[in-house]
């Protein structure tokens, strides 16, 4: 069973977190209007951006590419565009320099403005020169040859200190993608070839006010739709394109023409479907020669590969991609907190993989205990000859599992909280069945650092994680629902707190990090100490520093101890 996916779709986060990120971007440019060319003392501005719902369409990469461009207003929190007083930096354009990174360069530097009181940042992609003097971006989408020219990114980052050097800045679609995978129905042979296709009854252009992200429809008219290179499988041709977001029933006569042989057959789109922003429908369409029926859409976050047909497995599992690449693994001597065994270190790892983009949830691992028959005694006898290796769960507990008729549940209330009370065994149990693995500790903290080399990966400022992360000071003691705080700049959640994560390797506790480089570093040796990463709900901010480790013996469990899973394509 292949479970290597971008997005395994849930049905209890439709649409609200689509949030796949594939690059982390340091922002460096711009210049201070209030002082011109000086910065005095004052705080050069750095970004750490990801994006929502997945990056870019053009070519259904996964990845910016290089000369990408971004727009970035700076201005007073509480203050408007239209507010000449309230604005620091108006529309700098910035452009991808490293699309493997992610790293964009500006011509000059953005500085905080001089004084006390925090500030806003705007972000959209692609840049543009042609803004309305009211902050409308126009966005036409009659011809869709070029998806990067209207896949509109918008971004807002509020309340941020005059101190704070790192922005964390979340891109997001603001338009909706709809797809058509087409079948040739009755009347056609194997020989016939659909080779255009258009939507018509629905805006064909549309503005959005960079204030606050609002899209406002134009004209209605004719879109003209993108064809794949490759269809689905077992489908004639897929044709996508980009619209605007539209309630059920906003517009009547919606219609798609699909073009067979130079004859165009024609039907009408439900008009009780809506297209939400952020969201990718899929149709399936049947062409006969009396003319086009539509099924019913699968509705799922604006994917980035839509011609990816692994299966979905028997518990979905959303994931990010993270490209390979080299980093700075451990800490510098000057980081607060750190540990002697924190040795920093240049580590590469050769191969992309997949990461959940949460935790494991009590849901999920539910499912995994209920299709294995695991009893009350928390065994999979079946996994293991090992007999301590069978113990996946030790037991119950308040915030996550309970036996309950003769099956696992969630406790009330806590099914999209992470599991807790689960072994290594355990975990590495549910990523053998689910056909992934646990991650390496480089494969963990390349993901959680996302391309920084701060003591967190939104910057070295303990006062920003509440933004990032449940620990001791904002927890209430407990765990909560996965995906309530802030991405890392990989679209990842809870890589900080919540609960500490299993990973492959061993380690003593004590020996520290060899300062020689290393490529694709692991240490599995099943009789030793496993590592644990993140931090959790239980610790303080110290221990949620992205280069922090600890360690248990693989049996071991407590009630902020879980996992999460990578795949490797």
């Amino acid at each position: 069973m292949t479970t290597i996916e971008k997005r395994f779709f849930r049905p209890w986060r439709a649409g609200a977190l689509g949030l796949l990120a594939a690059a982390g971007i340091t922002l460096l440019g711009g210049c201070s209007k209030e002082d011109g060319t000086s910065d005095g003392d004052r705080t050069a501005v750095r970004f750490q951006a990801g994006i929502t719902a997945t990056t870019r369409t053009t070519d259904g990469g996964d990845r910016w590419k290089e000369g990408d461009p971004v727009g970035i207003f700076m201005l007073r929190s509480g203050g408007t565009l239209s507010d000449d007083g309230a604005v620091y930096e108006k529309n700098v354009k910035y452009t991808v320099s490293n699309p493997t990174t992610g790293e964009l360069g500006g011509e000059t530097t953005i500085y905080y403005p001089a004084g006390n009181g925090s500030v806003d940042f705007i972000a959209y992609y692609p840049h543009s020169t042609t803004i309305t003097d009211d902050y409308k971006y126009p966005v036409p989408l009659s011809d869709q040859r070029d998806p990067a020219v209207i896949d509109l990114l918008y971004a807002r980052a509020e309340g941020k200190s005059r101190t704070s050097e790192t922005v964390g800045l979340t891109f997001g679609h603001a338009l909706s993608k709809v797809t058509f995978n087409v079948k040739l129905g009755v009347g056609f042979t194997a020989a016939a070839t659909v080779t255009d296709a258009a939507i018509g009854g629905m805006p064909a252009s549309a503005t959005m006010a960079l204030q606050n992200g609002a899209v406002e429809a134009g004209a209605v008219g004719d879109i003209v739709l993108l064809k794949a290179e490759a269809a689905a499988d077992g489908c004639a041709a897929t044709f996508s394109a980009i619209i605007v977001p539209q309630g059920a029933n906003a517009y009547a006569g919606r219609k798609a023409v699909f073009t067979i042989d130079g004859v165009s057959y024609e039907g009408s789109l439900p008009d009780g479907d809506a297209f939400e922003k952020s969201n990718h429908y899929t149709y399936p369409v049947t062409v006969n020669e009396t003319g086009v029926s539509f099924g019913e859409p699968s509705i799922g976050e604006w994917d980035t590969n839509p011609q990816n047909t692994s299966e979905v497995t028997e518990m979905d599992i959303e994931t990010v991609f993270i490209r390979a690449g080299t980093f700075l693994m451990g800490s510098p001597e000057t980081e607060p907190n750190r540990n002697p065994n924190e040795t920093q270190h240049r580590v590469t790892l050769t191969q992309d993989f997949y990461m959940s983009k949460y935790e494991i949830t009590n849901a999920q691992y539910a499912a995994f205990l209920n299709a294995v028959g695991v009893g009350q005694d928390g065994k999979w006898s079946d996994w293991s000859d090992d007999a301590n290796k069978t113990q996946v769960l030790i037991r119950a507990y308040q915030w996550g599992l309970k036996w309950d008729a003769g099956s696992w549940k969630p406790e009330d209330g806590y099914a999209n909280h992470p599991v807790v009370y689960v072994t290594w065994y355990g975990a590495k149990a549910y990523a053998d069945w689910i056909g992934g693995s646990l991650p390496t500790e480089a494969q963990w903290e390349y993901a959680c650092r996302a391309g920084t080399t701060t003591a967190y990966s939104f910057g070295d400022s303990e006062g920003d994680l509440d933004t990032y992360a449940w620990y001791s000071s904002n927890s209430g003691n407990t765990t909560h629902e996965v995906g309530d705080k802030q991405p890392n700049p990989w679209g990842l959640y809870d890589m900080h707190g919540n609960v500490y994560e299993w990973c492959l390797d061993s380690w003593d506790g004590r020996t520290a990090y060899s300062p020689e480089d290393a490529t694709d570093p692991v240490s599995p040796n099943p009789g030793s100490y496993r590592v644990l990463r993140g931090g959790s709900w239980d610790f303080n901010a110290l221990y949620c520093r992205s280069a922090y480790r600890r360690n248990r013996g693989p049996g071991g469990y407590y009630n902020f101890f879980g996992f999460r899973v990578v795949f490797v394509p």
